[in-house]
């Protein structure tokens, strides 16, 4: 069939309109294109150095913490941009599975960090669907009693003619779930002193009369709970298996319905 002219100036119009439509459709923008390809950083994250482990927080709002310094961040590419009260530093970063690898800044070389939780605010296990905790038992900042998260240290020094040992063990509850474990012991005497150190951390959960731990080290470990008061002092103190943890902060005793 012959095109008509009417038709034909139709048919240009048409490809015309086609052609535009093609060039002028916008391309996905370079803001988008970070959104989908920013690593999610965002955690709880543990490095050791010197044999102590330090702890990162990254949260979902973009603030955090190190070692208890509060700042905030923002991930751009590669980079973290940190600012605290001392100013703005940029680190280099690489996200390799549950390995965070942070360099550059004003850290001497890179540090290595491993994810305490799952990606998700914690509360997946990897590949997993949400585990729920056990009837009775409630996870560290979901629904635990804030008034075991604080500090926590017992101390014992024993002293003889012959010399002396002194330990000192303290705990650290965080309300997000994670815990740090430290300890020193010294001992003493005519003829030789010696002196070791321990850390740990992981995660905890509780019930009324048990504090479980999850540790990196030696994995799952559950503890009678008691809760009392010093005897002389009247500080609480968190009692596991028996040894008495007194609250490193001020903090007021426990009332009387809820000592074990």
């Amino acid at each position: 069939m012959q095109r008509t002219p009417a038709r034909h100036g139709r048919a240009l119009q048409l490809l015309a309109l086609a052609l535009l439509v093609a060039t002028s459709a916008p391309p996905p923008t370079s803001a988008r294109v970070r959104r989908q390809q920013t690593p999610n950083v965002v955690g709880v994250w543990q490095a050791h150095v010197a044999g102590m482990p330090i702890i990162l927080r990254l949260n979902s709002d973009g603030t955090g913490d190190f070692d208890d310094e509060a700042f905030k961040y923002t991930v751009r590419g590669a980079s973290i941009v940190v600012e605290d009260e001392d100013g703005v530093t940029t680190y280099n970063f690489t996200l390799r599975g549950d390995s965070l690898v942070v360099s550059g800044g004003d850290l001497p070389g890179a540090l290595t960090f491993t994810r305490l939780d799952a990606p998700e605010a914690g509360k997946k296990e990897k590949g997993g669907d949400e585990t729920p905790a056990r009837e009775g038992e409630a996870a560290g900042g979901e629904g635990a009693s804030e008034e075991l998260a604080g500090k926590w240290c017992y101390m014992a020094s024993v002293n003889t003619g012959s010399g002396g040992r002194m330990s000192n063990r303290c705990f650290t509850l965080n309300a997000d779930g994670t815990f740090e474990y430290h300890a020193e012991t010294s001992s003493g005497g005519p003829v030789a002193s010696s002196a070791s150190q321990e850390s740990d951390s992981g995660r905890w959960t509780a019930t009324a009369t048990t504090i479980t731990s999850h540790s990196s080290k030696t994995g799952t470990n559950t503890y009678r709970l008691e809760r009392r008061n010093h005897p002389k002092t009247g500080d609480p103190m968190l009692v596991l298996d028996g040894d008495a943890y007194v609250t490193a902060t001020q903090r007021a005793p426990w009332p009387e319905r809820e000592r074990q």
